[in-house]
């Protein structure tokens, strides 16, 4: 696939704190949360009972009890609504900053120039780049060299990541994602579906 840089349309992004916040993501969503250290980034599903999709989500660990969830397709009060529906005594809180943040998909058959912009020679698995207005990282669903970028609004870094890169339309990106079986949650793999059924269970479930 050509290389490409794409805006996504009302992302969601939470961001959750409290000394409880780690153990209750955990119960909630289908990843170890205990391996993912301070500066890392993983996609995870929340299921059901019956293991099908409700939601997909990057959970970025940005401190010991704080993270980001960045969700392309899920409404922020949906998503919301979902995060605390189980909470009882648990020390954690849920904070709506989808109007803040603007999240953006790239695919590059040479990263190095655009890292080395960044302020990095090679991002490792799970790793992200924190830039002074938002956060770079390895998108794994985006097969080869495809990278999320989730930027306050207004930021300069979004031309220095989309210099030389085409911008492509809605229309495109949903054909090539589909061509790549990144499917989109939960409005393709949804409630009806288990993670099998779209192979999310390969990187999005421990």
């Amino acid at each position: 696939m050509e290389d490409f840089f794409y805006r996504h349309e009302r992302p969601t992004v939470i961001r959750a704190l409290g000394e409880d916040t780690e153990d209750y993501l955990q119960s909630q969503w289908s990843i170890d949360l205990r391996k993912l250290d301070t500066g890392t980034v993983r996609f995870g599903l929340r299921l059901s009972l019956k293991g099908k999709v409700l939601a997909g989500a990057h959970l970025v660990r940005l401190q010991e009890e704080e993270f980001l969830l960045i969700a392309e397709k899920m409404s922020p009060g949906g998503l919301n609504k979902m995060l605390e529906e189980n909470v009882v005594a648990d020390e954690v809180e849920f904070f709506d900053e989808s109007q803040d943040w603007e999240c953006f998909s790239l695919k590059m058959a040479e990263p190095e120039p655009l890292l080395l912009k960044l302020g990095k020679t090679k991002l490792e698995f799970a790793e992200f780049l924190h830039l002074q207005d938002g956060l770079f990282f390895s998108d794994q669903r985006i097969s080869g060299t495809g990278y999320s970028a989730v930027l306050k609004k207004g930021s300069s870094a979004i031309g220095k990541i989309s210099e030389g890169i085409r911008n492509i339309s809605e229309a495109e990106y949903n054909y090539l994602r589909m061509k790549e079986r990144n499917y989109s949650i939960p409005q393709e793999v949804g409630p009806d579906d288990l993670p099998q059924e779209a192979g999310l269970e390969r990187s999005a479930v421990d």
